[in-house]
Formats: structure tokens, C-alpha cells, sequence
């Protein structure tokens, strides 16, 4: 981290749900924090809703949990509820992960809730200006970072599915944090041996990224470089933002 504080790290237990909207108002509370100090901050990632939430100050429908509705919609594979929340909320189901049942299964008792909550605008307004700096690299770059990155995750991942799992979060849940776990706890389940584990999790992790790309790219405002050939403009570019 270089000596650079970073906020949001190990915030929430694995056990309950932090969805958009939690993490939108725990951001907020250390924007505010941040400026009170005197200083600019700097938000990384990641996954364009959670970001756009925030730049954009989206507002999220509040729905309570059905458990009736989610218990008829657990019975339904991952597949049969990506069609259903297609048919119902076909722009939200553009964007989701549907292989994560858990948040398959939010989404569509959000859409089906009796009060028919709007899909938030992907563009609201912030009080803030914004600087939003995109960095993209060639295909052949990208893919071996993400193969270095599943190298240097082994083994501390599969020790962290282990203790999680030994923690008594279930294996579904497990599903719902995100592709590393969902194909490390095959992995740790003797489904699929290692070198499945590290081509399948490149495949669907550069699947991810091509995602997230077109999100980003749908957004005028994004200035896209090259982390390794445009480091002097990218600097030229805040430096230029923070003067106005």
C-alpha cells in the first residue's frame, strides 16, 4: 500500500449481506471524513454499479426480504432464474452475474416486489466533481496479469475457503463472494483438479473483464490510458483536473 491509507478494507462480516447500498453510505461517510482532513479521495476498482453508485448518487429501491418468494425462487437453477429476471428486468439482468444465485435471487424480488420499485438511473448527480480515469490494456497484457494473479493467489485462497467453510459459511454463500471462491471451493472440493481450477477461473475472470469494460465504455466521461505508457499524461490529466 506504499503508505497510502486505504479505507473499506475487511468492513463487513462474510456472514451477512452487504449489498450497493451499504457499500454506497459507508463510502460517503469517508468521502466526508477524507475532505474534513484536507485531502482528495481516491476511489479504485472495480465494479462499475458499486462506483456508479456513488459518483452518480444513485438511490436504490428498498425492498424488504420476502422469504416466501425466496424460498419458491431457491428452487429454481441459476439458469431458469437468469431467463425469469430477463422477462422481468431485462436491463438489470444485462449486468449481474448470473451465476451468482444469491444475487439472482435479490434481483428478481426486487423486480417482482408488489410496489414494482424503478430500476435506479445509471446516471443521478453527485455534489462532487468527478474525475474518472479508465486504464486499459492489450488483451495479451491483461490475460497474463490475471494468470500471474490466480498464481500468486495459491495457496492462500483455498486456506481462506477452508477456514470460511470451517467458520460455518455454507458453500452457496461461498458462491455469492465472487469467481475465485466459487471456482477455488471446486477446487477445495475435490470437483476439479488445479490446472482446471487456473483455466477456468482466467476464462470466466477475462469473461468478467470484458464486462466491466462495456459497462465503463457506455460512460463519456471515462479518459481512458495505458498504466504502463501514459503514467506522465495520466499525472498531467489530475493535475490539470485538481487546478479547475
Amino acid at each position: 500500500m506504499q503508505d497510502i491509507p486505504h479505507y473499506l478494507i475487511d468492513v463487513a462480516d462474510p456472514k451477512d449481506i452487504f449489498n450497493v447500498s451499504d457499500f454506497k453510505k459507508l463510502v460517503q461517510e469517508k468521502i466526508s471524513e477524507i475532505h474534513n482532513q484536507g485531502k482528495l479521495p481516491i476511489i479504485v476498482g472495480g465494479t462499475g454499479m458499486y462506483i456508479s453508485a456513488v459518483i452518480d448518487d444513485q438511490e436504490f429501491p428498498q425492498v424488504p426480504p420476502n422469504m416466501e418468494l425466496r424460498a419458491e425462487l431457491e428452487t429454481l437453477s441459476v439458469e431458469e432464474l437468469s431467463e425469469k429476471l430477463e422477462r422481468v428486468n431485462f436491463e438489470r439482468s444485462k449486468n449481474i452475474d448470473k451465476h451468482n444465485k444469491v444475487r439472482l435471487v435479490r434481483a428478481l424480488e426486487i423486480a417482482l416486489a408488489p410496489t414494482h420499485p424503478p430500476t435506479p438511473s445509471r446516471r443521478g448527480g453527485t455534489e462532487h466533481s468527478v474525475l474518472i480515469i479508465g486504464l486499459t490494456l492489450p488483451k495479451e497484457e491483461l490475460v497474463s496479469r490475471i494468470e500471474k494473479r490466480i498464481d500468486d493467489r495459491i495457496p492462500a485462497l483455498f486456506d481462506e475457503i477452508k477456514k470460511l467453510l470451517a467458520d460455518g459459511i455454507s458453500p452457496e454463500r461461498l458462491n455469492s463472494f465472487g469467481l475465485e471462491y466459487r471456482y477455488g471451493l471446486e477446487y477445495v472440493e475435490g470437483k476439479i483438479d488445479l490446472e482446471n481450477f487456473k483455466k477456468t477461473l482466467a476464462i470466466k475472470t477475462w469473461q468478467y473483464v470484458r464486462r466491466q469494460m462495456t459497462w465503463w465504455k457506455r460512460d463519456p466521461r471515462v479518459i481512458w490510458m495505458n498504466p504502463i505508457t501514459d503514467n506522465q499524461k495520466i499525472l498531467e490529466t489530475v493535475q490539470d483536473f485538481l487546478k479547475k
